[in-house]
């Protein structure tokens, strides 16, 4: 029998290697770029994947923690919702160039199908909502603090991009439920 890691730390993980590949397709891409003198990996700055996981551990714990999901999901089911996100993520570094407009529905129509899929209740739609505000806030306070910036084609939203909040709210709308998925 093997021996699953903790749901913590698991969730960790997923988050921090996501948050990671997507942002290092960012910087990549001369999207977004870091301005602390700080260790990186791929051109990411270290405390980004650090950041994004410890945030998608907390969210799935809070998920866990207020009411049961609508659906529930098996291991499997968080990886493809996980896989699903990822892929947002890095869309928006092929879409970066697109009108904003035709860019930002092609994230929101995937980040609504990956909701729909999820969990189409009310409660996962408050999630997708809460962290499409918190994670943008976020990353304006890096902005504002002098960490990181999004060169100017792509900071329309105080210093941030408008793509955020879609890829934000499908994370938030899986982080509802995510936790028992991977208890399974």
């Amino acid at each position: 029998m093997t021996r699953r890691l903790p749901v913590a730390a698991e969730l960790f993980l997923i988050g921090a290697v996501l948050g990671l590949v997507g942002d290092a397709a960012h910087v990549q891409a001369g999207i977004t770029e870091y301005l602390w003198d700080l260790p990186t990996i791929w051109k990411s700055a270290i405390w980004f994947p650090l950041l994004v996981g410890g945030g998608v551990t907390l969210g799935g714990w809070v998920g866990s923690r207020v009411g049961s999901p609508a659906r529930r999901h098996s291991r499997r089911e968080a990886y493809i919702a996980a896989a699903a996100i990822l892929g947002i993520y890095c869309l928006t570094t092929v879409v970066a160039d697109a009108p904003s407009i035709a860019a930002d529905g092609i994230c929101w129509a995937i980040a609504l199908v990956v909701w729909l899929w999820w969990d189409d209740s009310p409660r996962a739609f408050g999630f997708g909502v809460i962290a499409m505000l918190v994670g943008p806030a976020v990353e304006i306070l890096a902005v504002e603090l002098g960490a990181s910036r999004y060169l100017p084609a792509y900071d329309e939203i105080f210093g941030v991009a408008a793509w955020l909040l879609p890829l934000y709210f499908a994370t938030g709308a899986v982080l509802s439920g995510i936790w028992r998925a991977l208890e399974r």
